[in-house]
C-alpha cells in the first residue's frame, strides 16, 4: 500500500496500519452524503480521507489507486481503526471553531490517547501492561504528580479568599477608618477619648459582619463539592512489579495499571486495553442510566463519547477490564466539573458589575470630601481656629463623612435580598446555584430553549404510517391495524419497530392495562413499543423468536440506531434493522418493500414522494423516522461464525430496504404556550434550538406561541431575509444597537438548519437577530455553542436549557444556563440554574425573581441613601465650613447605617413585585443602572433634603429651648463653643450638644420610616400596593419598625451607650414630632407618583427613579 503522509509536530497524530492480509474481516467505512454527491468510489474516499484529516489535523496525501484497499483495517487486538461509524460533520465544525473555544475545550481537542493503540498508550506512558509500575517508580510519580484525590482549591486561594472577604465591599474603606480612630484614641487623644476607640471597635464589628455573611454564602456555594468527594471509591486493585494489589485510591497515579471489576467505582480516568464483557454505567456525568458496554478501541474521536474510555466515579456493573490510568485528581473528568463548580474566579456577573461601580462611586465622592477637609483643615482652620479642631479630631471628622458617606448596610441588604429570592426561587422549583445568577436571569433578553423534554411532553405517541410499497400509502394507527393481516409490508413495518427497539416493560406493570403499564427507554422506543401492543402483536413474543447479534443505540450526531439478529427458522441471513431520521434512511436505502413482501428499486419520484410526505407530517409537529432493514449475506455475515463488531462497523449499513415512515407526536406541555407568552411579554425573545427537522421544531414552535407570523422562511443565505431598512444610512453603533437589542422584524418568522449556519456571514448573523422569531433546527451541541456566542457578540444577555453532556459548553457559556432537574450531572454542575420539576414555565418564575431582586435593591439603595448618606453628611459639611457644632456624631451615624436602617431595608427585599413588573423589557435593552442619576436625584434631592430639614429643625428647636442658643448664635462658632459660651460650663454645653445630637439621629429614624412607605414602590401608590392586602402583603415592615425603634431606644437609654458613645435621654415630644416630617415626605411622594402614572412610559423611564 502506497502512502505519503505529513504530519504536524505539533500536533497529535494517529496510527494507521497498513494492511495487506486479504483473510482479514470486511469492513465498511462510513459514508456521508457528502460523500455520496462526489460520484465515483475514488471521489468518495478522497473525501473521506479528507474529513479524518480535519477531524485528526492530520495531513495526508492517499493516491488514488491505493485508495479502495484503505477501507479495510485490522480487527487485530490492539489496533485503533481510524474510521468511526459516527457522521464527522460535528468534528469538522469543531476544528472549524476552535479559535473561539475556550482554553478548556481547546484542550479537550487535543486529546488521542484514546485513539493510540495499547502499546504506544505504554510506551508514552513509560509502563508496562503486564507488569505495571514498579514501587519505586509509582512512589516517584506520586511525589512529581501528586496525591490522587479532588483538591477543591489550595491554601493560597483560601487565603485569598478570607482577604477578599475582608476588605470586599466598604471594607477597603473601613479598615483605614478603623485604624485611624485606633490613632485618634492613642497616640494623639490627649487625654485619650473613650468614644474613639468605641468607634473603632464598632467599624471592626462592621467589617466582621459582613465578611461572615460573604464566607457563609460562599461556605453555602461551595456545598456541592462534598456531594462530588463522595463519588470516590477509597481503595482498587493495580499491577504492580507484576503482583497484584489493593492500594488506597489517593495513592495510583498517572501510568498504573488498573484493574476493574463489577461492583466498583472507577478511581481515576483510564483508558481501556483489556475488556472482558464490561458494561459501565457513566450516569453520574451523562444522566443515562442505561450501561455502556466498552470496548478497547476508539468509537467516537471526542474521548468523553469513546467507549474505550472509563471516567472516575462510573460503576462498573459487570464485567472485568484492564486499564491505564492518563489523568488523575482534578485533571479528571469529574475533577473538571469540581473546578468548574468551585472555580473562584470568572466572569463579573451584571450585578456585581453595577454593585462595583456604585462602591467606586461612592469611595471616589469619600475620597474627595476628605481630601477637601483635610485641606481646608491644613490652610484655614488650624491658622485661623487653632483650637477648633485638634488633629484627633480632625481624624474623627473625616471619618463621620466617611461614614455619611457610606451606606455601610448595603452589602448584607445585598447577599439577604439575593438569598431571600433564592429562595422564592427554589419554591418554584428552580435551584439557584450562585447568588448573582439570581438577578442575571431578570436581565435576560433571549432564551434559547432544547424542544423535546423542555417544551414538550417526552411522551411520544405514533400518530401516522406511511408505506409506499403497500396498497394503503397513509395510515393512522386504527386503520393500520384493520390492513395488517393480509399485509406482509405492514407486519414487517411492525416487526422492526419491536426488533429496532431498546424499550421494555416494567416486569412489574405487566399484569395492568397498556396505558398503564411502566415502560423503561426513551420516548421513540416507547411510543413504538406501545404502538405494537396495540397492533395485537407482542414485542416481547416477536423478539423471543429472534436472537440479537449487534446493537448501535441511537445518538445525536448519528441520528439513527441499529440491530442485528439471527432470524428464526432455517433462514440464515442476518437480518439488519434501522431506524433513524427520514432523510438519513433514504439515503441509506436501494429498494423499496411492497405489499407482498417484494422488493422494487427505490427511484427518485419514490424519494420524492417520500420527502413531500415527511414534510407534511412534520408540518405538522409531528417527528418522523425511516425504518429499514436488510438482510445480510450469510456467506460473508454468517450469523454462526461472524463476529459483528459495532465499534467498527464491519458490515454494510447501505444499500438497504426502505420499509416506510413512523410519525411520532409529542405534544407541547401543557403549560408552555401561556409561559412562552409571559415572556415574551416582558421582552424576552424565546428561540427554539434542537436537533429535530426543521418541519417538525416549526410545528411545535407554532403551536407553543414561538413562532406567531404567517410568513415563515427556511434560512439558507443572507438573501432569503427581508432587509427592513438602508444600512447605508446607520452608523456603525446605532447599526449594532438597532440590530441586535431590539427586534424590528416581527412579520417573518426564520426557521435555520444547523448545516446552513456554517455559512452565515456577520452581515447574516446580524439580520438573523433583527428577528423576534427564530427555530434552529437540525442543531448539533457545537451549533448551539456557536449560537450563543453570536448572541452574546451582539450584547444579548443569553440563557440556555440543556440537559445532556454535550450542551455543557453551551451552558457554561451562556449568561444563565438552566439545566434541567433530570438531566445529565455535568450539565447541572455547568448550569447556573437547575430546574428541579424539569418544567419550562418555572423559568417565568425564575425570571420575575430576578427581576424583583434588580428593582428590590434599587429601592433598598434608595433607603440607605437620605439618611445613611446624604443626611448624615450634612452636619459634617456644616460643622466644617460654617461652625456649627457637630450635629451628629459619628458613632451615631454608624448606628444608624448598619442598624436602624438594615432591618427597613431587608424589609423591602421582601416586597412583592409590583403589578407592571413582567411587563417591562428586560434592562439590558433599556441600559437601566442599578444607579443612576434619576435615584441620586431622588435620595438627595427629595428624600435627603426634607430628612436633614428635620433633623436640622429638631436640632435648632431644642438648643433653643433647653439652650437657649438661637439659630444665628450656633453658626461660625468653630472654636467659640467652649467653656463660658452664653453663660455654660463645658460640661454643660457637652451635655446639651449631646442630647441635640442623640434629638438629631431619633429625627433621622423617625422620618426614615416615612421613607420606608415611600420607597416599597416606584410609581404605584401605597395604597395601590397595600402591605397588609393577602396579594402584596409584607409582614416583615411591622417587625422591621418595631426592631429599628427598639435599636433606637436601647442606644438613648442604655447606660453603656450615654457612657462610652455620649448618647442622652431625651425629651419625649422629641419623639414623636419628627413624624409631622414623615408624614410630608409620604404626601409629597405620592403626589410625585400620581403624576408619573399619568405621563407616557418612556417620559416616565427618562425622568423616575
Amino acid at each position: 500500500m502506497e502512502m505519503e503522509v505529513v504530519v504536524d509536530p505539533g500536533r497529535p497524530s494517529i496510527e494507521i496500519p497498513l494492511v495487506n492480509n486479504e483473510n482479514q474481516r470486511p469492513r465498511m467505512s462510513y459514508v456521508t452524503e457528502e460523500m455520496r454527491s462526489a460520484g465515483s468510489r475514488d471521489d468518495m474516499l478522497a473525501i473521506s480521507s479528507e474529513f479524518h484529516i480535519k477531524s485528526t489535523t492530520l495531513s495526508m496525501h492517499i493516491p488514488s489507486s491505493a485508495a479502495p484497499k484503505l477501507a479495510a483495517s485490522t480487527s487485530e487486538p490492539g489496533v485503533t481503526s481510524v474510521d468511526f461509524y459516527e457522521p464527522p460533520k460535528a468534528s469538522v465544525k469543531l476544528e472549524a471553531h476552535s479559535v473561539e473555544l475556550d482554553k478548556q475545550t481547546a484542550e479537550d481537542l487535543k486529546v488521542d490517547y484514546h485513539t493510540i493503540t495499547p502499546q504506544s498508550l505504554a510506551s508514552r506512558y513509560k509502563t508496562d501492561l503486564n507488569a505495571g509500575l514498579s514501587e519505586d517508580e509509582a512512589k516517584r510519580r506520586l511525589s512529581v504528580h501528586g496525591p490522587n484525590s479532588l483538591v477543591v482549591e489550595n491554601k493560597f486561594l483560601q487565603v485569598k479568599k478570607i482577604i477578599g472577604h475582608l476588605f470586599s465591599g466598604f471594607g477597603v474603606i473601613l479598615w483605614p477608618a478603623s485604624l485611624l480612630c485606633f490613632i485618634a484614641w492613642r497616640p494623639l487623644g490627649s487625654p485619650p477619648d473613650p468614644s474613639n476607640l468605641g468607634l473603632a471597635i464598632v467599624l471592626l464589628v462592621v467589617i466582621a459582619t459582613q465578611a461572615l455573611f460573604n464566607a457563609y454564602q460562599d461556605w453555602k456555594s461551595n456545598k456541592v463539592m462534598s456531594s462530588i468527594t463522595n463519588m470516590m471509591p477509597q481503595n482498587t486493585y493495580v499491577l504492580r512489579d507484576g503482583q497484584i494489589q489493593n492500594v488506597a485510591v489517593s495513592t495510583i497515579t498517572i501510568g498504573d495499571v488498573v484493574r476493574l471489576t463489577s461492583g466498583i467505582r472507577a478511581p481515576a480516568d483510564l483508558r481501556l486495553v483489556q475488556v472482558q464483557d464490561l458494561k459501565v454505567d457513566n450516569s453520574i456525568l451523562t444522566g443515562e442510566a442505561e450501561p455502556i458496554s466498552a470496548t478497547v478501541n476508539a468509537t467516537d474521536r471526542n474521548f468523553m463519547e469513546s467507549k474505550n474510555m472509563v471516567f472516575m466515579g462510573s460503576s462498573i456493573i459487570e464485567g472485568t477490564a484492564v486499564g491505564v490510568v492518563v489523568a488523575i485528581s482534578n485533571d479528571t473528568v469529574m475533577g473538571k466539573i469540581a473546578r468548574l463548580t468551585n472555580s473562584s474566579e470568572g466572569a463579573d456577573t451584571p450585578l456585581k458589575k453595577e454593585i462595583t461601580r456604585f462602591v467606586i462611586i461612592i469611595v471616589s465622592l469619600v475620597v474627595a470630601t476628605s481630601i477637601i477637609i483635610a485641606v481646608s483643615w491644613a490652610f484655614w482652620l488650624r491658622p485661623t481656629y487653632p483650637d477648633f479642631l485638634t488633629l484627633s479630631n480632625l481624624i474623627v471628622t473625616i471619618i463621620g463623612a466617611v461614614v455619611a458617606f457610606l451606606p455601610d448596610g448595603l452589602p448584607v441588604c445585598v447577599t439577604m435580598a439575593l438569598t431571600i429570592m433564592a429562595k422564592r426561587m427554589h419554591d418554584n422549583q428552580v435551584l439557584a446555584k450562585s447568588l448573582p445568577t439570581v438577578e442575571t436571569l431578570g436581565m435576560v433578553d433571549i432564551i434559547a430553549s432544547d424542544k423535546t423534554g423542555t417544551l414538550t411532553q417526552n411522551k411520544m405517541a405514533v400518530s401516522h404510517v406511511l408505506a409506499l410499497g403497500s396498497s394503503e400509502t397513509e395510515l393512522e394507527p386504527f386503520a393500520f391495524r384493520q390492513a395488517l393481516d393480509d399485509d406482509v409490508l405492514l407486519q414487517t413495518l411492525v416487526r422492526t419497530c419491536a426488533l429496532c427497539n431498546r424499550a421494555v416493560f416494567d416486569p412489574s406493570t405487566m399484569k395492568l392495562p397498556l396505558n398503564e403499564r411502566k415502560v423503561i427507554g426513551d420516548a421513540s422506543d416507547t411510543a413504538m413499543l406501545l404502538f405494537c401492543e396495540d397492533m395485537g402483536l407482542k414485542a416481547d413474543s416477536i423478539r423471543g423468536r429472534y436472537q440479537k447479534l449487534a446493537e448501535i443505540p441511537f445518538n445525536s450526531r448519528n441520528k439513527w440506531s441499529l440491530a442485528i439478529y439471527r432470524q428464526p427458522s432455517s433462514n440464515k441471513k442476518p437480518l439488519l434493522v434501522m431506524k433513524g431520521a427520514a432523510e438519513i434512511m433514504l439515503n441509506r436505502a436501494s429498494s423499496l418493500m411492497m405489499k407482498n413482501g417484494e422488493l422494487a428499486e427505490l427511484t427518485d419520484d419514490i424519494r420524492q414522494q417520500i420527502i413531500v410526505r415527511q414534510e407534511n407530517l412534520c408540518n405538522q409537529g409531528e417527528r418522523v423516522l425511516g425504518l429499514c432493514q436488510l438482510e445480510l449475506n450469510d456467506k460473508i455475515f454468517n450469523a454462526d461464525t461472524y463476529k459483528f463488531i459495532p465499534e467498527e462497523l464491519n458490515f454494510p449499513t447501505d444499500g438497504l430496504t426502505f420499509l416506510g415512515l413512523v410519525s411520532l407526536i409529542d405534544p407541547p406541555r401543557d403549560d408552555v404556550a401561556a409561559a412562552v407568552e409571559a415572556i415574551q411579554e416582558a421582552g424576552i425573545r424565546v428561540m427554539m434550538v434542537t436537533g429535530d427537522h426543521h418541519g417538525t421544531a416549526a410545528a411545535i414552535a407554532r403551536r407553543v406561541g414561538i413562532i406567531t407570523s404567517q410568513k415563515q422562511v427556511l434560512v439558507t443565505q443572507t438573501s432569503d431575509m427581508v432587509v427592513p431598512f438602508d444600512r447605508k444610512e446607520e452608523t456603525p453603533r446605532r447599526k449594532k444597537k438597532h440590530r441586535s437589542m431590539i427586534p424590528s422584524i416581527t412579520n417573518q418568522a426564520l426557521v435555520i438548519r444547523g448545516v446552513d449556519m456554517q455559512n452565515f456571514t456577520e452581515e447574516t448573523w446580524d439580520l438573523v437577530f433583527e428577528h423576534k422569531e427564530i427555530v434552529f433546527a437540525r442543531t448539533t451541541p457545537e451549533d448551539k455553542l456557536l449560537i450563543v456566542r453570536e448572541c452574546q457578540s451582539r450584547g444579548h444577555t443569553v440563557a440556555v436549557t440543556g440537559d445532556g453532556v454535550n450542551d455543557a459548553p453551551a451552558l457554561k457559556q451562556a449568561q444563565v444556563g438552566v439545566a434541567m432537574g433530570g438531566g445529565s450531572e455535568v450539565a447541572r454542575e455547568a448550569a447556573d440554574l437547575v430546574l428541579l420539576n424539569n418544567q419550562f414555565s418555572s423559568i417565568v418564575a425564575g425570571i420575575q425573581c430576578g427581576r424583583l431582586a434588580f428593582q428590590n435593591l434599587k429601592k433598598v439603595i434608595l433607603y440607605l441613601l437620605p439618611a445613611g448618606s446624604f443626611s448624615e453628611l450634612l452636619p459634617i459639611l456644616a460643622n466644617v465650613f460654617l461652625g456649627l457644632p457637630l450635629p451628629l456624631s459619628p458613632f451615631l451615624m454608624i448606628v444608624i447605617c448598619v442598624g436602624t436602617d438594615v432591618f427597613p431595608a431587608l424589609a423591602i427585599v421582601n416586597e412583592t413585585a409590583e403589578s407592571d413588573l413582567m411587563k417591562q423589557p428586560p434592562r439590558g435593552v433599556t441600559g437601566e443602572r442599578l444607579v443612576n442619576f434619576q435615584l441620586y436625584g431622588q435620595g438627595y434631592c427629595f428624600l435627603g433634603i426634607i430628612e436633614s430639614l428635620a433633623g436640622f429643625t429638631m436640632f435648632f428647636w431644642y438648643m433653643s429651648a433647653y439652650g437657649g442658643f438661637g439659630i444665628s448664635d450656633l453658626f461660625f462658632l468653630y472654636d467659640k463653643y467652649t467653656d463660658g459660651y452664653g453663660g455654660k460650663t463645658q460640661d454643660q454645653l457637652n451635655d446639651l450638644l449631646w442630647t441635640a445630637q442623640t434629638i438629631f439621629f431619633v429625627a433621622l429614624v423617625s422620618v426614615q420610616l416615612g421613607n420606608l412607605m415611600c420607597t416599597r414602590t416606584r410609581t404605584l401608590s401605597f395604597f395601590q400596593h397595600n402591605p397588609l392586602a393577602e396579594k402584596t402583603k409584607n409582614s416583615s415592615l411591622l417587625s422591621a419598625i418595631g426592631i429599628t425603634l427598639t435599636i433606637a431606644i436601647f442606644v438613648v437609654y442604655i447606660p453603656i451607650f450615654q457612657n462610652v458613645f455620649n448618647t442622652r435621654p431625651i425629651p419625649v415630644q422629641y419623639w414623636f414630632v419628627p413624624y409631622c416630617f414623615s408624614l410630608l415626605l409620604f404626601g409629597l411622594d405620592e403626589l410625585r407618583k400620581y403624576l408619573f402614572r399619568k405621563v407616557p412610559l418612556e417620559t416616565r423611564r427618562r425622568y423616575a427613579w
